[in-house]
């Protein structure tokens, strides 16, 4: 999605990107990270390969809750952690996390409102 589609949804994040830590020395080549950082679909490969489940998992737009909860865990089994998570403008912080939901609150109660009358 565009920065100006993002904006106009102030009440929702969305998510480019998650960064996840791996354990131990990693070598890889440049992709763009701080060393021993990857992106979340490359570690959930690596998971899953360690794992010796080779399938399609967490892939397109129709994610299933389940599915993302179980490979957290997985990747935490294998001493992953989560590094950032990445938006149109770059790295969100605990701010940023914040605003979105106070707007997603707020959006929330409006449509209840909206919904009473």
């Amino acid at each position: 999605m565009s920065a100006e589609d993002v904006a106009k949804r102030p009440d929702v994040l969305v998510i480019e990107s998650g960064e996840i830590e791996l354990p131990g020395q990693v070598h890889m080549r440049n992709i763009g990270l701080p060393d021993g950082v990857a992106y979340a679909r490359l570690a959930e490969t690596v998971v899953l390969a360690l794992e010796g489940r080779y399938e399609t998992f967490t892939v397109g737009r129709n994610i299933e809750w389940t599915k993302v909860k179980e490979i957290y865990q997985l990747g935490l089994k294998h001493g992953m952690q989560l590094a950032t998570i990445s938006g149109v403008r770059g790295v969100f912080t605990d701010a940023d996390f914040a605003r979105v939901r106070e707007a997603a609150l707020a959006a929330r109660a409006e449509a209840g409102a909206s919904k009473a009358t």
